[in-house]
């Protein structure tokens, strides 16, 4: 069964009609899942799904955290990037959407083709990095040193890109 784990957040009533919004939150990072079952919302249409009440004791709830605390905990856990194994380093870069970009942006000048790729969640971009250093799993960029020198030199090309960026705002590719 394809089901979102999201907790209810909130409704209101739409103005003028006899319906109501309902408010859902799930984990950001399951965007790229929730987007690949829902689809985009269609302003010119609807889609009808089905909403129902997950079992706790099937489920390990999780109380959503506040911003502050996710980014306090964040600090007091995070270790210096030098010293992440470069599969961690690998896993976290492809969580970023600077880096999706990128590399679509990368495969376009490549290809000499605009939206040639489409890479949109972390899913895509492990795919795309782990063909671009030819491995099968990131974990061999801590074991083989030819492929951690491959991803080192895709790292090297983005952190470059991402520090233009936070520098000077959006730079050409």
């Amino acid at each position: 069964m394809n089901a979102i784990a999201a907790t209810f957040h909130s409704f209101r009533t739409v103005a003028g009609r006899k319906q109501i919004q309902l408010v859902f939150e799930a984990p950001v990072e399951q965007t790229g899942k929730i987007l690949d079952l829902l689809g985009t919302p269609d302003p010119g249409g609807s889609k009808w799904v089905g909403i129902a009440p997950l079992q706790l004791d099937k489920v390990t709830e999780q109380k959503p955290e506040a911003p502050a605390e996710r980014a306090t905990a964040r600090k007091k856990e995070s270790e210096p990037w030098h010293t992440l194994k470069l599969s961690k380093r690998a896993a976290i870069m492809c969580g970023e959407p600077m880096f999706w970009e990128w590399a679509n942006a990368q495969e376009a000048k490549r290809l000499g083709q605009e939206n040639c790729i489409q890479i949109d969640d972390a899913e895509k971009a492990a795919m795309w990095l782990r063909w671009r250093t030819n491995v099968k799993s990131r974990k061999e960029y801590d074991t083989d040193e030819a492929a951690g020198r491959r991803y080192l030199e895709i790292e090297r090309s983005y952190r470059a890109h991402r520090m233009e960026v936070e520098r000077y705002g959006e730079v050409s590719s």
